[in-house]
């Protein structure tokens, strides 16, 4: 756009010495030319490849019209122009460019030259076209300058843009693994107190309280035999408080995504994994276990059979029940149709181990093979069982 400008400032200017050379059809005729040249010149020069060197073609026009009628010289700037853009723009083709522009000016400014000598055109009207033919190649150098400039500019500004996704990316891997190994660092922590808590204190509390019941047996009629039946209450109670505390911390060390993640980690080198855990909610001990008993049935039977390319393990929390789906299958759509009645008669015991964990926490598992093969277990979080029989319904 900024050559089009320039072109249409210079050929304002020109306009003022044409009127001075020629009246009427002449006149219009090169004014038209001028524009023709202009218009021209600009089409051809945006296109790509071979077709820029017909930009070449108003040039040539331009040189041969003094030899007709001297006062088309005042297309001689556009020339210059055009010869300074080849210069700078020309790429790999700017050798023909600049020689066959270069040849067209010279033939231009000779045929100015002669008829200055011939005072065909008065002095000044060749003085002012010279000195606007000097500008034209200042102003196309600088308009190329400019816009070779901008289009670094962009360049630049594109690959900052790149480069500020993917370290914003890094940075959001960075947290994210940080926050995933102080997450495990402070679970791993908190196994080791219940473990240190059971091995010692529970240990002892046992010893104790089989050191009391064997006190109470010996002194069973004594006075003191009431004192050591409340102590042995007291022991006891304390026995079950640790158990239940130690269990609750166990409960709470395992991380569901992250067992999942490391169970699936095998399979990245074969499928595409995809995970989906939502395990933002507070999930039982049991619960937890035997998700990650079901997964790791699932991607054994994966690893064993599967002919697929994609695998998506999908764990979701409702209000009523806990949900788990196993997918393995072909993003075409094109995998193979598995028949189910042969899957359900198989001698294998890892689908019937899947249905009895399960059922053992009141929920349900199906198997479709449709698109490759899908498992899907509801797990209940209360005494829910009637939604959970109607969910596993929907999706058998």
């Amino acid at each position: 756009m900024g050559k089009l400008i320039d072109k249409t400032i210079i050929l304002i200017l020109l306009i003022f010495a044409a009127t001075d050379m020629a009246r009427g059809g002449m006149l219009s005729a090169m004014i038209f030319a001028s524009v023709i040249v202009i218009c021209v010149n600009h089409r051809f020069w945006r296109m790509k490849g071979d077709l820029r060197c017909f930009a070449l073609a108003p040039d040539i026009v331009a040189a041969v019209l003094p030899f007709y009628a001297p006062g088309f010289i005042i297309l001689l700037p556009f020339i210059a122009y055009d010869t300074a853009t080849y210069l700078m723009e020309g790429g790999r083709r700017r050798g023909i460019l600049t020689i066959t522009g270069t040849v067209s000016f010279a033939a231009g400014l000779l045929q100015m030259v002669a008829a200055a000598v011939s005072n065909d055109i008065r002095l000044p009207i060749v003085l002012f076209v010279s000195a606007l033919t000097a500008v034209a190649v200042f102003r196309s150098v600088n308009t190329s300058r400019v816009e070779a400039l901008a289009k670094d500019y962009l360049k630049i500004q594109d690959a900052y843009e790149v480069r500020k996704d993917i370290l914003k990316q890094r940075n959001n891997e960075i947290m994210e693994t940080h926050e995933r190994e102080l997450r495990m660092g402070t679970l791993a922590e908190r196994n080791r107190i219940a473990r240190e808590i059971h091995d010692n204190v529970g240990h002892m509390l046992s010893r104790a309280i089989l050191m009391v019941g064997a006190m109470r047996t010996v002194h069973k009629e004594d006075d003191v035999g009431q004192d050591l039946t409340v102590l042995q209450e007291t022991l006891d109670s304390a026995m079950n408080n640790i158990r239940k505390s130690v269990h609750d911390i166990r409960d709470d060390s395992v991380d569901l995504s992250t067992t999942i993640r490391d169970m699936s980690d095998p399979l990245r080198s074969k499928y595409d994994v995809r995970l989906d855990i939502d395990d933002s909610e507070k999930m039982p001990g049991q619960i937890k276990y035997a998700i990650s008993a079901i997964c790791k049935e699932c991607i054994s039977n994966i690893t064993k059979y599967s002919r697929n390319d994609t695998v998506s393990i999908t764990v979701n929390t409702h209000p009523a029940f806990y949900q788990l789906e196993v997918h393995d299958y072909m993003v075409s759509g094109r995998s193979e149709m598995i028949d189910m009645s042969k899957v359900g008669s198989s001698t294998g015991m890892g689908l019937a181990g899947i249905t009895k964990r399960a059922e053992e926490l009141g929920g349900r598992a199906s198997f479709s093979g449709n698109n490759g093969f899908r498992v899907f277990v509801v797990l209940p979080r209360s005494d829910n069982k009637e939604g959970v029989d109607n969910e596993a319904s929907d999706n058998r």
